[in-house]
């Protein structure tokens, strides 16, 4: 056999999870059992530390459901509490970073990459995160991905509060959209490729819907739905808005700017990246330092879970 396997129990949902790679792709059976051990170790590890997360949320006085459901039904259009929204965070844009030798020569000699993300919509679903304060590229982010990985044989859905914005005129037309995020358009997805032996690729694109944290159906597109052909992009400028468990299940994570240092630390390091290149020798502070220098040079990260690989990218509409 070209495969070889291992296991663990999950540290989030306590069942068994199974890692699989070929022998081929790494030389020799035990460079292969020697990736499987490290990619065990930083599930583990991720896991963990999200098990972590998600219990201390739930000591908080005010559950985030509750902040939901507050968003849920503000005062005033839709479209005027979007803009106080992103005036708001627009007021932290510039933030000073503070710089040392060693993260300007870890900057100087940075590795970049082409972006390319590993999906293949005609063969299985995958699920995209991208993390982002407002205006930090990631709706234009989204239209690459859809327009470069998912074609026009995709039937793709995006759901946005302000779908009718300038910024979604120029995708596709094929392309349905809708200002509101229904449970039952998954089900029916679901519905169709079970009727018709996984016949048609679908993917549900969410650009900052932020009330359907607990949603099951949304959860389902993280766990098991992608067996179904069915795909989901999510786009958010708060991490703590996605369940845990679909934040631990998501095939891909992108990270774009954030302006506060604490959910920098707390969220994207801790819980992601601080053991990759370029933060794993550096201390915390200088993490976030690092993180935030790239960031607002819109450079962005990408993880890719399944591979257990972070690279780095400079916007693609800026580098064309």
């Amino acid at each position: 056999m070209d495969t070889v396997r291992t296991t663990y129990k999950s540290p989030l949902t306590g069942k068994t999870k199974y890692i699989t790679t070929k022998i081929s792709i790494h030389g020799t059976r035990e460079n292969a059992k020697e990736y499987l051990r490290n990619k065990k170790d930083s599930a583990i590890i991720r896991e963990t530390k999200l098990k972590k997360i998600e219990e201390s949320e739930k000591t908080k006085e005010k559950q985030p459901e509750e902040i939901e459901e507050e968003i849920e039904e503000p005062k005033g259009e839709p479209e005027t509490q979007q803009k106080e929204t992103e005036s708001e965070i627009h007021n932290l844009m510039d933030v000073s970073v503070k710089s040392t030798p060693e993260i300007d020569n870890i900057i100087a000699n940075m590795k970049f990459s082409k972006f390319h993300l590993d999906v293949n919509p005609d063969e299985t679903g995958s699920s995209i995160v991208i993390f982002g304060s407002s205006k930090s590229y990631k709706t234009t982010l989204l239209k690459r991905i859809l327009r470069d990985y998912y074609s026009e044989d995709t039937i793709t859905l995006l759901s946005a509060p302000n779908v009718h914005a300038k910024i979604y005129k120029d995708l596709p037309k094929e392309i349905l959209k809708t200002d509101q995020y229904k449970p039952e358009i998954v089900k029916a997805m679901y519905y169709i490729n079970k009727k018709t032996d996984n016949r048609y690729p679908f993917v549900i694109a969410l650009d900052d819907v932020i009330d359907k944290k607990n949603d099951g159906d949304l959860e389902k597109l993280f766990l098991t739905l992608r067996n179904a052909k069915i795909s989901v992009i999510i786009l958010l400028q708060n991490i703590q808005l996605l369940k845990s468990t679909s934040r631990g299940n998501a095939n891909i994570v992108i990270f774009r700017k954030f302006n506060q240092a604490n959910v920098i630390e707390d969220y994207v390091m801790k819980m992601y990246l601080q053991n990759f290149y370029p933060f794993r020798d550096l201390k915390m502070p200088d993490k976030v330092s690092l993180y935030m220098k790239l960031t607002n040079n819109h450079h962005f990260f990408v993880l890719d879970v399944i591979n257990n690989k972070l690279t780095i990218h400079i916007e693609p509409e800026l580098n064309e």
